[in-house]
């Protein structure tokens, strides 16, 4: 969707020195033709592009929910009071994001996992309805090459250089 509000952009920004251009044209010439009609013959495409500009901000401000985190092991048990309302089974608890940024920032600011029997994952939700993992902390008595049989490094909380779960062993 960026690239293609970056290309409206681009659209408008030619299409404004366009009109510029041709304003002054007419002026120095003994035309019929005006600005109005123009405009006219562009209408519908700078409509077109203003109600697509509309719709992406509409989704930019709401709540749009595209990361799921899942959490497994004892977590939902160690982390009760911030993972209450999300709980789905006794060592199951999900809650949603509308960023990975935003995500990763409350784990971090939230969740004290324990290398050895925890995992969370992060799933995005692709366009197709379905859940990719794009982030992974799994414990040692997890799989943590890989997460649902895709290959997937341990994951690292943001500005960070080394994986969650190597800084957390450091102190183990």
């Amino acid at each position: 969707m960026e690239k293609r509000l970056k290309k409206y952009i681009d659209i408008l920004e030619q299409r404004r020195a366009l009109y510029e251009l041709r304003s002054k044209t007419l002026e120095n010439t003994d035309t019929k033709v005006s600005a109005s009609m123009l405009f006219h013959d562009l209408q519908d495409e700078i409509n077109t592009i203003i109600t697509e500009l509309r719709e992406f901000v509409k989704r930019e401000d709401s709540p749009v929910l595209r990361y799921k985190v899942v959490f497994q092991g004892d977590l939902p048990r160690t982390h009760k009071k911030v993972l209450a309302a999300h709980k789905i089974g006794e060592y199951d608890a999900i809650k949603y994001f509308g960023t990975l940024e935003v995500a990763l920032t409350w784990l971090e600011e939230n969740i004290d996992p324990d290398c050895e029997d925890d995992r969370i994952v992060i799933y995005e939700l692709l366009s197709s309805g379905h859940f990719k993992p794009v982030w992974h902390f799994s414990g040692w008595h997890w799989d943590y090459g890989g997460v649902d049989g895709i290959k997937l490094e341990q994951g690292c909380l943001l500005n960070r250089d080394k994986c969650w779960y190597g800084e957390l062993m450091e102190d183990y």
